[in-house]
């Protein structure tokens, strides 16, 4: 346990140093965002179970509170999505878009991490 622990601690805080470089691609048009049911792919990110868990995500986020994210992995509330993962947006909402990944789990993520395909 303790050696998921600390690969978790480690793959959170490269996320981390990934997430607060944010996107290369900084061009949010309306024409390059996805709509319900466009296929996907996205950037390496954290996904949340739920809208709520979302919020939590960000706050554990946005506090670098490593073992509070550990902790919401451990308990299914959130995800580490890999490079390159592809899916299917399932809903929108402003800031948030919610993704069928491609192993027929659904996370929601911040809109910037999905590209169309």
């Amino acid at each position: 346990m303790n050696k998921l622990k600390i690969f978790l601690s480690a793959l959170i805080a490269s996320l981390f140093v990934f997430a607060a470089g944010g996107s290369e691609d900084s061009d949010n048009s309306s024409s390059k965002s996805a709509n319900i049911g466009d296929e996907v792919v996205l950037e390496q990110c954290f996904g949340a179970s739920t809208k709520e868990t979302y919020d939590e995500l960000t706050n554990a986020c946005t506090a670098k509170d490593n073992a509070g994210l550990s902790q919401m992995i451990l308990a299914g509330k959130a995800c580490i999505i890999e490079n390159g993962t592809s899916g299917k947006v399932i809903d929108n909402s402003w800031t948030i878009t919610r993704v069928r990944l491609s192993d027929g789990r659904a996370a929601w993520v911040d809109h910037k991490f999905v590209k169309k395909k």
